[in-house]
Formats: structure tokens, sequence, C-alpha cells
């Protein structure tokens, strides 16, 4: 079984805490295609998780939404 989060679900989630607009669209698919190319759900979550807090793929809401 795959990765089940997609860009659509992420967005989302942080759509609960803002606006959703994304400010670093490029490490967000990164984190996406490597999340696909993994079996390890972990490695798959941690990626997305950096992403989101490290490079600041939102442009508000990004701890809130990692979280």
């Amino acid at each position: 079984m795959g990765f089940l989060l997609n860009k659509k679900d992420i967005i989302a989630l942080n759509q609960e805490f803002d606006e959703g607009n994304i400010h670093n669209e490029t490490s967000l698919d990164f984190a996406l295609s490597y999340a696909k190319r993994t079996e390890n759900w972990t490695k798959s979550l941690a990626w997305i998780v950096r992403a989101i807090l490290i490079d600041h793929v939102f442009e508000e809401g990004n701890k809130r939404t990692a979280a």
C-alpha cells in the first residue's frame, strides 16, 4: 500500500488554521514524491513534516499543520 496523503489533503489540513496559500510548492512536491517511493510510512511522514516545518510550505500555520 502506498502513501495515502496527497497535496489536496495537506492543503485542506492547513485550511483548518489559515487560507491554505502555498509559499513553497516545490518542497511539498518533492516530499510527496519521496513519500510515494518509499515503503516506510514513518520516513514518508517525516519528509512531509520536515517540508512543512523547515521549508515553510504555507504562508501561515506551518507548525499547526505539521502537528
